[in-house]
């Protein structure tokens, strides 16, 4: 990788693999607001998440390749940030619309020009950074299951200060419901088609 840090509104549309920097610097967006219905998070009221419980500028760190079906590259990467405010989620209606509830207040929040998806931070995406090493706390939108003995546990994951949990949590196999408040972790897809570098062609 050349370079270290590029700001989003610099990186051009295609770009190869040893080009690819390590940080993009992504300018929040500001004037945004997502609401999440009680229907939603299974918590009793309207959870408000605007432009202000992220910095003015998202650091974001590299991750990796995502291959589409038509067999191009785009190149994934990882806000260094958590959201200030935390989200409650409670109960069967947490559980089972955790994920959705994650998306949108990510795209919600950080979607703009350069982007080709934005997205919450799942349990695949830690096998690529070192999470451990963070002070961090935040949701996974990874759907889990936690049995023991005598119940089941449904929830999403989440990443307590370098500790992470599969799932469950909200809602028991006993028909009760818990709530949990966490951060949320942005996680973007660059709309930079990566051109894989090309070896010379050397004569026998």
């Amino acid at each position: 990788m050349t370079k270290e840090i590029v700001r989003l509104e610099d990186m051009p549309s295609t770009i190869t693999v040893s080009e690819l920097p390590r940080v993009i610097i992504v300018p929040n967006p500001r004037d945004r607001k997502v609401v999440i219905t009680p229907e939603e998070s299974g918590i009793d009221e309207e959870q408000v998440f605007t432009s202000d419980c992220l910095p003015d500028e998202i650091l974001y760190k590299f991750l990796g390749m995502v291959q589409y079906p038509d067999g191009s590259y785009y190149p994934k990467y990882v806000a260094n940030v958590v959201t200030s405010q935390e989200l409650g989620l409670k109960g069967k209606e947490g559980a089972e619309n955790s994920v959705e509830v994650m998306n949108k207040i990510v795209f919600g929040l950080t979607w703009q020009k350069g982007m080709l998806r934005a997205k919450s931070v799942k349990k695949s995406d830690l096998k690529f950074f070192d999470y451990e090493k963070e002070c961090f706390k935040y949701w996974l939108a990874s759907p889990g299951v936690v049995i023991d003995d005598s119940l089941c546990g449904f929830g999403p994951g989440a990443v307590f200060n370098g500790r992470a949990e599969t799932g469950g949590g909200l809602f028991g196999s006993n028909g009760d419901s818990y709530d949990f408040w966490l951060g949320i972790r942005p996680v973007m897809l660059l709309a930079s088609k990566i051109q894989m570098d090309k070896l010379p062609l050397v004569e026998l």
